[in-house]
C-alpha cells in the first residue's frame, strides 16, 4: 500500500488509527466517534462501510437531522457511547 493511499472504508480507517468526525450542517455540533465502535454497529446491521456512505445512518444528537458531514480524524473519540443512529434504519 502506498503512503498516499486514500482511505475508503471504515475498516481501513480503523486499521490506520483514524476515528470518524461528524459535523452537523444545521446546528454546527461536532462529535468524534470511535471507528471500532462504529465498525461493530455497521457489521451487526450489514450497512455499507464506505466512508462516503456513513452519513446515511448518522443523525445529529442535538437537532436530529441527518444532514451531517463525515470526515476522518486522528483525534480521540468523544467517549464510548454507541453512536446515535437513524431510527428509520433500525437504529
Amino acid at each position: 500500500m502506498s503512503a498516499n493511499h486514500r482511505v475508503e472504508t471504515l475498516m481501513e480507517a480503523m486499521g490506520r488509527g483514524f476515528n470518524v468526525a461528524v459535523h452537523c450542517r444545521r446546528c454546527g455540533r461536532r462529535r468524534v466517534l470511535s471507528s471500532p465502535a462504529l465498525m461493530r454497529v455497521w457489521m451487526r446491521r450489514g450497512w455499507p462501510m464506505r466512508i462516503a456512505r456513513l452519513h446515511e445512518h448518522l443523525r445529529c444528537e442535538a437537532c436530529r437531522p441527518n444532514d451531517v458531514e463525515v470526515t476522518l480524524t486522528g483525534a480521540k473519540a468523544d467517549g464510548f457511547r454507541q453512536p446515535r443512529l437513524d431510527p428509520e434504519d433500525g437504529g
